[in-house]
């Protein structure tokens, strides 16, 4: 997972190798100092503002997120999270879902190529 202090990718960055699962023995904490943060390519991460868990029912405090992940976490689907997240877990992608988004890709382009 690559983590920045700043929006777009700048400030403090580093890149932090975690374990994959969903244990709390596999998530890895966070200063939530984060302003933008993206899994690698073929992972899928769970961030939240808590720690590994999402404490609301309406999962509003959780960050789904898959490469290339979010430059700027003051804008996400599920609001602000900058400065906000706590930890995160992530797992490998599912393999066929990359699949049909590469056919899908495919798909669109032979269209294009016929008009």
């Amino acid at each position: 997972v690559y983590i920045c202090s700043d929006v777009s990718w700048g400030g403090k960055c580093e890149h932090k190798l975690s374990p994959l699962g969903s244990s709390e023995a596999d998530c890895t904490q966070l200063d939530a100092t984060a302003s933008s943060i993206g899994p690698d390519v073929g992972f899928h991460c769970t961030c939240t503002n808590a720690f590994c868990r999402s404490l609301l029912s309406d999962g509003s405090d959780t960050l789904e997120l898959d490469y290339p992940g979010s430059s700027n976490l003051l804008d996400t689907k599920n609001g602000n999270f900058n400065d906000k997240i706590n930890s995160y877990l992530c797992f490998k992608a599912d393999p066929v879902d990359a699949e049909d988004e590469d056919e899908d890709e495919d798909d669109d382009s032979s269209d294009s190529s016929d008009e």
